[in-house]
């Protein structure tokens, strides 16, 4: 307990604390005049803590005689047989009572711990540009959305210019949560959790590509998986696609030539419906080639001639320039709302749900379903990172079923899915059968 002295005390007081009032009058012209008084003063915690540390420093001799005179960057302390004085330069003296040996040792032995606690949570020392981060990251379980559902009040697929048949149960994406910039003891917190694994940062986060161009890729990465999305579930539907330009490429032989939503019909003597029709016509030229690109525009057909150039990654490669994807024929729209996530890993969900907006009957025969996956226009599904933790995600949403790539299935077999079915897919079509009935499901090739 400190206490202010900077009121005179009695004669009486005087004499009673002798010790004290000697000393104060034998420093009377370089302090202000102290006795050992009574009032109680509350002094912030850091001057208690560095009036306590100098304290008992002081008092660690076995003489309660022995006067000290010691000299910190804010403090003259004073120890003597019966208390402590402390004067800061100002003038104001403090008495803190002489703690026993075994409360100066709990206090020196709690202090650092205090420090440390603090520390622990704090991303730059204070005071300093120190970072005090670890160079690790986070990985998790994420959301979890039905995609059959709305999401922030809008259809999580919107679908006009076709009659859309009536759903139930869920078909919901489940995602990866990432947390970065851990202090050390919230990385400690993560590594105690049983669904979040640590992983060196630059696994995630490359030390030569930004976080926003890690973004900007993700965020291409997820658009391709609803164009890929939306391609698979009509060619299983066998509903006619048309070609779109969705992204023209600066500086490149397209620009200025091709036209944003331009509809590609024919490239050179090839009629082509989907991208990679596209790609694979202008494949079979070489840079330097002119080459006609046969489009529909406002509703009107033009043919346009383009001479392909080198590919910046590969000279011996044709550059056209822009960028594909299908667009459903004959006024079909199929739109995705979802915001802020990035990825290919959608692509499964994305299609499973439009085939069920799309076609009679119920697809998952009211069942909560989940899964992961990437697909391609043509339907096949491909791997992802992370299943482990969607796998948890699905398992605390109450998911009944969790479709798994093929490549996946290893991982798989490692996670806590609880009650769910592991079910094995490497089709769009393989998951469709699997979902049919109870015994479809049963004898689908499983991961478990």
């Amino acid at each position: 307990m400190a206490q202010n002295v900077s009121e005179p005390a009695s004669t009486t007081s005087a004499r009673s604390t002798g010790t004290c009032s000697a000393w104060a009058r034998a420093h009377a012209e370089e302090r202000a005049e102290a006795k050992c008084g009574k009032r109680v003063v509350i002094v912030p915690i850091v001057v208690v803590a560095v009036v306590i540390a100098t304290t008992i420093s002081a008092l660690e001799t076995k003489s309660t005689t022995t006067h000290g005179l010691y000299l910190t960057d804010r403090f003259w302390v004073v120890a003597m047989n019966k208390c402590t004085l402390i004067a800061n330069k100002s003038g104001r003296v403090y008495r803190v009572y002489r703690p026993n040996r075994r409360l100066a040792t709990l206090i020196v032995g709690i202090v650092p711990l205090v420090v440390f606690a603090g520390l622990l949570n704090v991303e730059t020392l204070p005071g300093t540009d120190i970072d005090m981060t670890v160079p690790y990251v986070a990985e998790g379980p994420g959301p979890t959305i039905d995609t059959l559902s709305d999401f922030n009040g809008k259809e999580v697929i919107e679908i006009s210019g076709a009659e859309v048949d009536n759903t139930s149960g869920q078909l919901n994406m489940t995602t990866v949560s990432i947390w970065s910039n851990l202090t050390l003891g919230k990385a400690m917190r993560k590594w105690l959790d049983r669904d979040s694994r640590l992983v060196p940062t630059e696994t995630v986060f490359p030390q030569d590509v930004s976080k926003e161009e890690i973004a900007e890729k993700n965020a291409t990465a997820f658009t391709t998986s609803e164009f890929n999305a939306t391609a698979a579930a009509l060619h299983y539907l066998k509903h006619p696609l048309d070609v779109e330009i969705v992204e023209v490429t600066d500086k490149s032989p397209a620009q200025n030539v091709l036209q944003l939503h331009d509809v590609v019909r024919q490239v050179g003597e090839k009629k082509v419906a989907t991208p990679q029709e596209v790609v694979e016509a202008v494949g079979a030229h070489s840079p330097g080639d002119d080459i006609e690109v046969q489009v529909l525009r406002d509703g009107k057909e033009q043919t346009h001639k383009i001479t392909l150039a080198e590919f910046p990654d590969d000279p011996k490669r044709p550059y056209l320039g822009v960028v594909l994807g299908p667009k459903p024929a004959n006024d079909l729209k199929v739109e995705y709302t979802l915001q802020d996530i990035g990825g290919p890993s959608a692509g499964l969900i994305f299609s499973l749900a439009v085939v069920d907006k799309l076609s009679p009957g119920e697809l998952t025969n009211g069942k909560f379903v989940a899964g992961t996956g990437t697909i391609d226009p043509a339907g096949n599904v491909g791997p992802i990172g992370g299943v482990s933790h969607k796998i948890s995600a699905a398992r605390a949403a109450g998911a009944e079923v969790f479709l798994v790539p093929a490549l996946n299935c290893t991982e798989a077999r490692g996670a806590d899915a609880g009650d769910m079915t592991l079910v094995k897919v490497d089709t769009l079509g393989g998951a469709i059968d699997a979902l049919k009935d109870d015994q479809s499901l049963a004898a689908a090739p499983s991961c478990q």
